[in-house]
């Protein structure tokens, strides 16, 4: 449609055909700056959806990391009950402690290794080399910051986090990779739009308006 950038170049361009068809006459040249216009603005709501889409991204990170963070919370839990537990009621645990354990591994490939009790230490990952995020009776928070290229995740205590890069898998991962994809969209994007208005210009500012004076720059 009208909207899309590729299709307004190509009407554009038909527009400064039709002046060149036509030097004398006023009603291309007003039909192609407003052709113009719309190149212009094409591209302009192309880089809002962009920016929305990162911004969109970043808040599902977020509100990922925080159900991670419950979630974590919630087996570290289960593990202090599962401690002084007796056989009887500690089936429903195990069960309540598989169940969570699924439900973080959607967020973030994890690590698990179980006790003789039956308690789950959680690492991010996929091996024991990865950060802890549940052990024995204690959840560790992971974080998010967002930069201008990528989603930045962290693990740790309050005041001594440090950034993993053990988020692979699930959708934290996902999430960050959208992120990263966007903002290289981004860059092409505004690339594009550079060279296109550089260009136009360029052989703008060889052709005559009506007055035969040299054109300024279109854009």
């Amino acid at each position: 449609g009208d909207s899309n950038i590729g299709t307004s170049l190509e009407q554009f361009f038909a527009g400064l055909h039709d002046i060149s068809n036509l030097p004398a006459e006023m009603g291309p040249r007003i039909v192609a700056k407003k052709r113009g216009e719309a190149v212009a603005e094409n591209f302009n709501e192309v880089a809002r959806t962009l920016r929305s889409l990162k911004e969109g991204l970043a808040t599902q990170a977020r509100q990922g990391v925080s159900d991670l963070n419950g979630l974590a919370t919630s087996l570290a839990n289960v593990n202090s009950q599962l401690t002084s537990s007796d056989s009887g009621s500690s089936k429903s645990l195990l069960d309540n402690r598989d169940k969570l354990i699924d439900k973080m591994s959607k967020y973030a490939q994890v690590n698990v290794t179980l006790d003789n009790q039956g308690r789950a230490t959680i690492r991010l990952g996929q091996s024991i080399a990865g950060p802890k995020i549940v052990e024995a009776s204690r959840s560790i928070n992971i974080s998010m910051e967002n930069v201008d290229n990528r989603l930045v995740y962290k693990v740790g205590l309050p005041g001594q986090q440090t950034t993993t890069n053990q988020i692979i898998n699930g959708s934290l991962a996902g999430y960050s990779d959208g992120y990263r994809t966007v903002f290289e969209t981004q860059g092409e994007i505004d690339e594009l739009a550079f060279s296109t208005a550089q260009q136009l210009n360029e052989v703008h500012r060889k052709g005559l308006n009506l007055d035969g004076n040299k054109g300024g720059d279109l854009f």
